[in-house]
């Protein structure tokens, strides 16, 4: 039962990075996508009237919104696959340091280890992410969330 322990705390450092690294790519302006079907299936539903007519507009303007949306987003590839490199290999660290060895030292090293190694999941997470960003790469804000908006009569 110890080997079967001991692989199962050696494989959770790169299980949980490849875990971080599937749902980083998976992630996109879905909320977006989902409003914009949303709003289409409503003016489908509404007659020829001032409502639709508004509506309408309304989903053109998320339509522009999406679509510069998705023209300005990127991932910061350098700093993905070095993140991607560096998560499991201080975790792995962080596990070694616990088994593996002994002394005053062991505890404060893994738990500095540990802190780190989550940081660069954060930075899995946080760069991998094919988002709008600016010069410097900082993630700039999605659009508004939408409300449909109400009929003036």
């Amino acid at each position: 039962m110890s080997g079967f322990l001991d692989v199962a705390l050696k494989a959770i450092p790169v299980l949980v990075t490849l875990a971080t690294f599937l749902v980083t790519l998976s992630r996109g302006p879905g909320a977006l996508r989902s409003r914009l079907k949303h709003d289409v299936e409503l003016v489908e539903k509404l007659p020829d009237s001032l409502a639709r007519a508004v509506l309408l507009d309304f989903v053109h303007e998320e339509a522009k919104a999406l679509t510069k949306y998705e023209l300005e987003a990127s991932r910061q590839w350098p700093l993905f696959v070095f993140s991607l490199m560096v998560a499991p290999s201080l975790g792995y660290l962080t596990v070694w340091l616990i088994r593996d060895q002994n002394g005053w030292w062991t505890v404060p090293a893994a738990a500095v280890a540990g802190v780190v190694t989550l940081l660069f999941v954060y930075g899995i997470f946080e760069t991998g992410q094919r988002v709008p960003r600016d010069k410097d790469g900082k993630r700039l804000a999605p659009p508004a969330a939408s409300t449909t908006p109400a009929p003036d009569s």
